[in-house]
C-alpha cells in the first residue's frame, strides 16, 4: 500500500463520522414520483375546472349547455394536459422556475381554448358562447397557476438540498474512475451526485489526485447502500479487470440498486447500455422495482396490513388467549431473520412451541410430528395462523404482504447453509420479505431437507422479483387463501 493510500485511509473515520452521517440525513425524493404526482394533480385540477366551468356557464351565465358540451370541455382539458406534457414542464429543472411554468401554461391554455371552441362547434353545430370559453380559461388559469406558484418554491428548496439527485458510488480509485468522475462533473447541472470513491485496492497516486473522497472499501459500500444512502453504483475499473467487475457485481447482488460499469469496459460482462447523467454506462444489474413500483407496493402493503389487523382483531385476540392457556411462555415468538438488503430484523409469530424448546437461530428445522410443538401450535401451523403477527412487521416496513419468505441465519438444506447451497440465494433480499410468496403457493414451503428444495424456492423467488406486478401480488394472495387449508407441507 502506498503512502498516499495510507494517508487517505487515515482520513476515513472523520469522513465516515461527519459526511456520511450528513448524506444519510439528507432528504431523498424520487424525481419520477414527484413529477408524476404533479401530473396527476394537474389532471384532477383541469377536470375539476371543466366541471365547474360547465356548471357556471350553465347556471350562472345562462348559457344552455348539455352533456355533449361537458364532453367537449373534458376533451379540451386533456388537450391542455397533453400540451403541457409536450412543452416538457414536468421536469424538476423547469418546475423550479415560475416564469417558465407561467409561459408554458399560457401557451397550453390558448391551445386548450382553441380545442374547446372546435369541439364545442362540432357538438353544437354552430358558434359557441364566448362566456363559456372565458369561464373555462379563467378557472383553469386560476387553479393551475395557483398550483404552480405553490410548487415552485417547494421544488426549488428540495432541489437545492439535492433531494432529487440520484446518489451514486464510484468503485475504482483508478484512472478510469477519475476520468469518469471528471467528465460527469463537467456536465453540470446533472441529476446525479457521486458521493465518493470505494475501492479495496486503490491505484497508486489516484487517491491524491481525486476530487472525490475515498470513502472506504466494498464492505463499506454495502453498509452505506443498506443504510439507504445510494441509488446506484458505477464500477470504473480497467478492462483488464473484467473478472473483478463480475466479482464485485456478485457481492452487490443482494442490494436494491442499479449496478453500472464505466463505458470503456468493453470486456466486462454487462448486459445493456444506458446513461447516467448523460454519460454512457453498461448495465450490470438493475433495481428490481422502479420508483413508482416501490410506492405502489408500499401503499398496497401498509393499507392491506392495516385493514387486516382491524378486521382480524377478534381472531387475533382469541388466538392469543389460546396460546396463553395452552402452555406457559410469551404469546409471540420473536426470531431474527434476514430481510431486505441482507439486513436482519425481528420476525413475529404466535408461539407454537413449548417455551423452553424454542429455537431462535433455527439450528433445527421443524419436522412432521415435532415434539416441540404445542397442541394449539399444531393447529396454528397447520392453518398458517401463526404468521398473522407479521402484519405488524409489514406496518413497520420490515416486510411485505407478498415476497420471498425470510429465513433465519442458521437455516440449512441438509447439512449446508442456504447461502452456501445456492449461488444466487442473496438476490432474494433485493426486495422485502413477505408473509406469503410465489414459492409458497407453488408448494415450496416448510422443511427443506434437500438442496433441491431450497434451489426451487430460490428459483421461484427470483422469478417473482424479476416479474413483479401488483396484479401478481393479488393472484398470490388468492392462491394463498385457496391452499390455506390443504397444504401438506404446513406442520
Amino acid at each position: 500500500m502506498t503512502s498516499e493510500t495510507l494517508d487517505a485511509a487515515t482520513e476515513l473515520p472523520a469522513y465516515g463520522a461527519v459526511t456520511r452521517l450528513a448524506r444519510k440525513n439528507k432528504p431523498k425524493v424520487s424525481a419520477v414520483v414527484f413529477t408524476g404526482l404533479i401530473q396527476a394533480g394537474d389532471a384532477v385540477l383541469v377536470t375539476a375546472a371543466s366541471l365547474l366551468g360547465w356548471l357556471a356557464a350553465r347556471r350562472l351565465a345562462g348559457v344552455g349547455l348539455g352533456g355533449g358540451d361537458l364532453m367537449a370541455e373534458l376533451v379540451a382539458a386533456w388537450v391542455l394536459l397533453l400540451c403541457l406534457k409536450q412543452l416538457d414542464v414536468y421536469r424538476v429543472s423547469r418546475l423550479v422556475s415560475r416564469a417558465t411554468q407561467c409561459r408554458s401554461l399560457a401557451i397550453a391554455l390558448m391551445v386548450g381554448a382553441g380545442a374547446l371552441e372546435l369541439a364545442g362547434t362540432i357538438v353544437r353545430g354552430g358558434a359557441v358562447s364566448p362566456v363559456w370559453i372565458v369561464d373555462w380559461l379563467v378557472l383553469n388559469a386560476v387553479l393551475l397557476g395557483a398550483a404552480r406558484l405553490a410548487i415552485a418554491p417547494v421544488c426549488a428548496r428540495l432541489s437545492s438540498q439535492g433531494a432529487f439527485a440520484r446518489r451514486a458510488a464510484l468503485v475504482g480509485a483508478t484512472e478510469t474512475g477519475l476520468v469518469f468522475a471528471s467528465e460527469l462533473g463537467s456536465r453540470e447541472p446533472t441529476d446525479v451526485e457521486i458521493i465518493g470513491i470505494y475501492d479495496d485496492a486503490p491505484a497508486p497516486g489516484a487517491v491524491a489526485r481525486a476530487a472525490l473522497p475515498l470513502v472506504g472499501d466494498i464492505g463499506q459500500l454495502i453498509v452505506d447502500a443498506q443504510n439507504g444512502m445510494l441509488d446506484a453504483v458505477v464500477i470504473a475499473l480497467p478492462a483488464s479487470d473484467a473478472s473483478r467487475v463480475a466479482m464485485i457485481g456478485d457481492r452487490l447482488g443482494h442490494l436494491a440498486l442499479d449496478v453500472l460499469v464505466a463505458p470503456d469496459l468493453g470486456g466486462a460482462p454487462f448486459r445493456q447500455v444506458g446513461t447516467l447523467g448523460g454519460l454512457p454506462v453498461g448495465l450490470l444489474a438493475r433495481r428490481p422495482l422502479g420508483d413508482w413500483q416501490v410506492l405502489q407496493k408500499a401503499l398496497f402493503d401498509r393499507v392491506l396490513a392495516a385493514l387486516l389487523l382491524v378486521m382480524l382483531a377478534p381472531l387475533l385476540l382469541l388466538l392469543a388467549l389460546l396460546v396463553r392457556l395452552d402452555s406457559p411462555g410469551p404469546l409471540l415468538f420473536r426470531q431474527r431473520r434476514i430481510g431486505f438488503g441482507n439486513q436482519p430484523f425481528e420476525c413475529l409469530k404466535f408461539r407454537t412451541m413449548y417455551h423452553h424448546m424454542t429455537d431462535a437461530l433455527a439450528d433445527r428445522q421443524t419436522t412432521r410430528g415435532d415434539p416441540r410443538i404445542t397442541r394449539v401450535g399444531k393447529w396454528l401451523r397447520r392453518l398458517s395462523l401463526d404468521e398473522l403477527p407479521q402484519l405488524l412487521n409489514v406496518l413497520g416496513g420490515e416486510m411485505s404482504i407478498v415476497g420471498p419468505r425470510p429465513h433465519a441465519p442458521n437455516t440449512k438444506a441438509g447439512d449446508k447453509l442456504f447461502q452456501d447451497t445456492v449461488a444466487d440465494y442473496a438476490r432474494r433480499h433485493r426486495v422485502k420479505p413477505g408473509i406469503t410468496g410465489w414459492a409458497q403457493v407453488n408448494g415450496w414451503r416448510g422443511e427443506t431437507s434437500t438442496e433441491r428444495e431450497i434451489e426451487q424456492r430460490v428459483l421461484h423467488d427470483l422469478h417473482y422479483i424479476q416479474n413483479w406486478s401488483l396484479g401478481w401480488d393479488f393472484r398470490i394472495l388468492v392462491l394463498t387463501a385457496v391452499r390455506l387449508c390443504r397444504d401438506p407441507k404446513a406442520y
